[in-house]
């Protein structure tokens, strides 16, 4: 459906299922698509890198490195990439969306950035399958500690 419809926004979208995820924007040549790489599909602001489709800002490099040195992370590990990798001038949404359980962990911004905030667990469940927006379960939990973000130097 995306692909049928071009539109004049070169802003990505995400698309999922319980089993897998593509990122998809338009460009001046078409509908582009990138994939998950090694079990991965990091995306920040940034254009990809042709070869590798991967983001190629500090943001994605960083949260790449990170994805590397980590086998199997968990909600808590994937929330602390988003505080490693936060725009300092403009985080006002933090995201980690777990298809398999519709399941979408978000934070917003308090009075500092989202991705170091309390974060909210909505199931989605009932809605994606249709159910009503009252219905949507939310649960809170409080923001976490925070990784090093790809601004400060490596020691």
């Amino acid at each position: 459906l995306f692909a049928a419809a071009p539109i004049q926004s070169s802003n990505y979208v995400v698309l999922a299922d319980a089993t897998t995820a593509a990122v998809v924007w338009w460009s001046p040549t078409g509908m582009r698509r990138i994939d998950p790489t090694a079990g991965w599909l990091l995306c920040t602001n940034a254009a990809f890198a042709k070869d590798i489709h991967l983001p190629e800002d500090a943001r994605g490099r960083h949260a790449h490195e990170l994805a590397l040195a980590r086998r199997n992370p968990d909600l808590a590990w994937m929330r602390g990439v988003l505080s490693a990798t936060y725009l300092r001038d403009l985080n006002a949404q933090a995201m980690v969306l777990e298809p398999a359980t519709r399941t979408l962990h978000l934070a917003t911004s308090d009075g500092k950035p989202a991705a170091l905030s309390t974060w909210r667990t909505l199931d989605g469940t009932q809605l994606m399958a249709g159910g009503p927006l009252e219905k949507l379960t939310v649960s809170v939990s409080e923001a976490i500690a925070p990784f090093p973000h790809y601004t400060q130097k490596k020691e």
